[in-house]
């Protein structure tokens, strides 16, 4: 079993303000907040995980209590890719929902729910979206498949502070 780590990186401007290295920070007023959001596979046998970009939110309207990042729409969904076996048949797990807790005063709380989609080519428009936490998928000829992973982010609980979290999907043939 080999483990596959890449950082998504979430920029909330106004609530959550820049990514470095999988950690957020940002100003709102004089409070501080910093997010981190880790993503990691666990594939069994020869599949590769690949992050070749990271979840990116801009900007969000002032006044806006929930942030969506769509996976087959917009260009900050993260984008990864999976190798192995042509044609081969796997199987995904991973988390829908969760909520980040402030760190220090344990206060503040961001709810999470990471939306899924993918296609056998690098075509984001064309994915498909997944509504649960695994999926029985079919790698394409060349042996690929990409994921686009987007979220929806409440933000109405969040104060300053740290938010850390892990996205983590599983990866296994069948």
């Amino acid at each position: 079993m080999e483990k596959v780590a890449g950082n998504i990186a979430i920029v909330l401007l106004g609530l959550l303000a820049w990514l470095s290295a999988g950690t957020v920070q940002g100003q709102q007023g004089a409070g501080r907040f910093q997010a981190q959001i880790r993503a990691t596979a666990t594939v069994v046998d020869n599949i590769d995980l690949l992050t070749i970009r990271d979840l990116y939110i801009s900007q969000p309207p002032l006044g806006d209590s929930v942030v969506l990042i769509s996976p087959i729409r917009s260009e900050q969904a993260a984008l990864m890719l999976a190798t192995g076996l042509p044609d081969a048949q796997i199987r995904i797990t991973y988390i829908l929902d969760e909520r980040l807790e402030e760190r220090e005063e344990r206060i503040g709380e961001i709810g999470i729910t990471y939306l899924l989609s993918f296609a056998e080519e690098d075509t984001q428009p064309q994915s498909l979206q997944l509504d649960v936490g695994e999926a029985i998928l079919r790698l394409s000829p060349k042996g690929e498949l990409y994921f686009w992973l987007g979220a929806s982010m409440d933000l109405r609980r969040a104060v300053p502070g740290v938010y850390e979290s892990e996205f983590i999907m599983e990866i296994e043939y069948i």
